[in-house]
């Protein structure tokens, strides 16, 4: 019992700070009487947050890590005797790792052409350009406003299957080539007939007809090349057009070099994975599937998902990449304490060092923050583990363009600061 009082010494405290007794202003009626009165319903309240209390300090002492949300029950209190209860909880297995060096990877090997420079540059220019309308549409640097008109198989226009004003931007790859490339030498007023390729529910390929209607052709015009625009273009760094090049190129390039490291790292963890097959609880498939919605929650409208989301559905569709989510997470926790992968000191002050003239303070107050910092302890952890499964596996280069198209996924252009 010795050990419950400090624990309902707090208890009668903050209740002290809320109630309201006949004679006193809030919050100032004298302990001894708070105890008197309220003491024993106190008591009865505060026992499930003491014994929640005492059982995490438990589990610190014995370093043990539940999953998912202990149960308490069969609290059992009388006052002036002792508190028992019990706590249902589920704890990680045994975690094997195994065979996870030595491992046979590739890496795509990416040399930037002038033509991807160029059409980087010319989408960049494209934010800034101006519209002026056309007759025609003589080469691709056009916009055109259609209208499209579904057509069966026999091509006779389906009833109630019509779109009107649909703008296209014949530079845009937002729409496939089949939507953009027959409208090339069109003229207003004409009439083209699209062909698409889409999928239904099952992954079936659809094909469907369209006659769309040119309404409107509006040529696009690009902004002249100034320095102004290029400082702009470039964050700064260039002022000329063939520093602007250059530019655009190590952007394309740092683009390309992480591409191709996320798509080596990606085959080694999934070599590890494979190689160490075990059964993941279930309380943690559903803690991690939690945090996703949580978070795919937080990006809707006022925070709440619409009437026609299905949490079941979406638990079922991604259960397989949450059990592979699952499973390296864990073994990634085992690599870290079997190789002593560790953000020390040494690495927080190298990070300090390099970061102090970029971030505008000194080596010695950015290294107090980043001691305090988990965020950046997790980075630098992260890029010592790449780092590591790097220099422990079989690298072997392998040219981009000897991928086989359907399976290279080509990686994101790097967002440059546009201004203006």
């Amino acid at each position: 019992m010795g050990e419950l009082e400090p624990k309902f010494e707090k208890a009668y405290r903050e209740y002290q700070s809320q109630v309201e007794l006949r004679g006193f202003r809030k919050g100032k009626a004298p302990l001894g009487m708070v105890k008197k009165v309220f003491g024993e319903a106190i008591e009865y309240q505060s026992i499930e947050n003491i014994a929640q209390d005492v059982f995490r300090t438990t589990l610190e002492e014995r370093a043990v890590r539940p999953i998912g949300q202990p149960l308490l029950r069969d609290i059992d209190y009388k006052r002036g005797e002792a508190l028992t209860f019990k706590v249902a909880y589920e704890i990680m297995p045994e975690i094997p790792l195994r065979d996870y060096k030595g491992i046979a990877a590739d890496r795509l090997v990416h040399t930037v052409t002038d033509e991807e420079v160029d059409t980087r540059i010319e989408r960049l220019l494209r934010r800034h350009s101006t519209l002026a309308e056309a007759e025609s549409v003589a080469d691709k640097h056009h916009v055109i406003h259609a209208d499209f008109q579904q057509l069966d198989e026999a091509g006779s226009p389906i009833i109630g299957e019509k779109l009107a004003d649909v703008t296209i931007d014949l530079t845009s790859t937002e729409y496939p080539p089949e939507m953009r490339d027959p409208f090339v030498g069109a003229k207003l007023g004409e009439t083209k007939r699209i062909t698409t390729h889409v999928h239904d529910n099952d992954g079936k390929p659809i094909e469907r007809r369209f006659d769309a209607t040119v309404v409107k052709i509006e040529r696009i015009v690009p902004p002249e090349m100034t320095p102004e625009l290029i400082k702009s273009l470039s964050d700064k760094k260039a002022s000329t057009e063939a520093e602007l090049r250059s530019y655009i190129r190590g952007q394309l390039e740092s683009s390309w070099k992480q591409y191709a490291e996320d798509h080596t790292i990606n085959q080694i963890m999934d070599e590890i994975v494979r190689r160490n097959e075990f059964e993941v609880p279930e309380s943690f498939i559903h803690m991690i599937q939690d945090e996703d919605l949580e978070a795919l929650r937080a990006k809707q409208p006022n925070k709440r998902f619409p009437a026609s989301f299905n949490e079941e559905e979406y638990r079922k569709e991604t259960r397989a990449r949450t059990i592979w989510q699952a499973k390296w997470s864990l073994l990634r926790e085992r690599i870290l304490e079997t190789d002593k992968i560790v953000a020390s000191d040494d690495d927080l002050a190298k990070r300090a060092e390099e970061s102090a003239v970029a971030v505008g303070m000194t080596k010695e107050k950015l290294l107090e923050f980043y001691k305090t910092s988990d965020v950046v302890k997790n980075d630098i952890v992260h890029r010592k583990l790449i780092d590591f499964l790097f220099s422990n596996s079989t690298i072997t280069d392998k040219k981009e363009e000897d991928e086989h198209e359907s399976k290279l996924v080509k990686p994101k252009e790097p967002e440059l600061l546009v201004k203006g």
